[in-house]
């Protein structure tokens, strides 16, 4: 839906609380023509939430219990444990259109499969996965529920690959500074 975006930086701030709950949260989208941002403030059991795109800026509060579910619409596996090929279940999404327009939050539900065993690639070498699908999302799970990759169709932001690997500070930078070359090129 945003085409000729080519490189986007995408950055992310949580803060969590006690028991690991969510505080607070940052989103901001760097690249795509205009600014983007999204903030969550925790009040309570819900959130103050400030939606930013362009010159449009909507506030609206959620259902903290809902939290869940937007974070699961942007990734929707985070560890799958005890897996077996055929086995099914069903997965709650939030569609969170819904909240910027401000309507009740709808959510949809999709079946997620077992598919079938395949070998793929990580940053250490072969690893023999689960492969796991659902309309609109893949994800390889290690036999111990580890997801080292998956792929997730975003909306407005389009296909998002995401690969399990270990914080390097060095090559985030050398990718903030290409990033910021190209940006400056554009300009």
């Amino acid at each position: 839906l945003l085409p000729g975006v080519g490189a986007m930086l995408i950055e992310t701030d949580s803060s969590f609380g006690e028991q690991d709950r969510l505080e607070q949260f940052h989103l901001r989208l760097v690249g795509i023509g205009m600014p983007a941002e999204v903030m969550l403030d925790r009040y309570g059991e819900d959130f103050a939430c400030t939606a930013k795109l362009g010159s449009m800026t909507r506030v609206f509060s959620l259902d903290g219990r809902l939290s869940e579910y937007l974070g699961d619409s942007l990734r929707p596996f985070v560890h799958l444990s005890g897996l077996r090929v055929g086995q099914q279940w069903r997965v709650r999404l939030l569609d969170p259109f819904s909240l910027v327009r401000g309507s009740a939050p709808e959510f949809k539900t999709q079946l997620a499969t077992v598919t079938r065993r395949e070998m793929i690639r990580d940053g250490t070498g072969e690893v023999d996965c689960f492969r796991v699908e659902m309309e609109g999302a893949v994800a390889w799970a290690a036999p111990d529920g580890r997801i080292v990759r998956q792929e997730a169709d975003v909306p407005l932001l389009g296909r998002w690959v995401m690969v399990d690997e270990p914080y390097d500070k060095a090559a985030r930078n050398k990718a903030l500074a290409t990033f910021k070359r190209k940006r400056a090129h554009s300009r």
